[in-house]
C-alpha cells in the first residue's frame, strides 16, 4: 500500500513539474533583414547565426535565464569567447534582442521575424 502511494505522490509531482515548464518561444528561424541574416533557436541551446550570402555561421551557445533575458557565448577562432547577455522581447510578429551585457557590443538591438515554412 505504502508503494502505491510512494508512486501516486511521484507521478503528480512529475506531472506538476512538466507542466510548469514555459515553452521555448525562441525556437526556430528568424529572419534579421537588416543584416540579412538568419538566427536559427536550436532545442540544444545553440543558435546559428547564418549571413544569406555566406554558407557558413557563427555558433552561439544560448541559456534562457528568465521571460526577458538570455545568456550568450559567442565562440570565435581568433579570440576568446564573448558570454553576456541580452534582453529580449516579442512584438506582435517581432522578436527584439538587445545585447545588454556584452561589452562594447551592449546596447545594439536586433529586430527579427519569424521564418513559417510551408507545410
Amino acid at each position: 500500500m505504502k508503494t502505491r502511494w510512494f508512486l501516486f505522490v511521484l507521478v503528480i509531482a512529475l506531472m506538476a513539474a512538466g507542466c510548469s515548464r514555459q515553452p521555448n518561444l525562441l525556437l526556430g528561424n528568424w529572419l534579421d533583414k537588416a543584416n540579412d541574416t538568419v538566427w536559427e533557436f536550436k532545442k540544444n541551446g545553440e543558435l546559428l547565426m547564418t549571413r544569406q550570402d555566406l554558407l557558413n555561421g557563427v555558433t552561439v551557445k544560448y541559456k534562457i535565464v528568465d521571460d526577458q533575458t538570455v545568456e550568450l557565448t559567442f565562440f570565435a577562432e581568433t579570440s576568446n569567447a564573448i558570454h553576456g547577455q541580452a534582453s529580449y522581447k516579442f512584438d506582435e510578429e517581432i522578436l527584439v534582442i538587445k545585447f545588454t551585457e556584452m561589452g562594447s557590443l551592449s546596447g545594439t538591438t536586433f529586430k527579427l521575424r519569424k521564418i513559417v515554412e510551408e507545410k
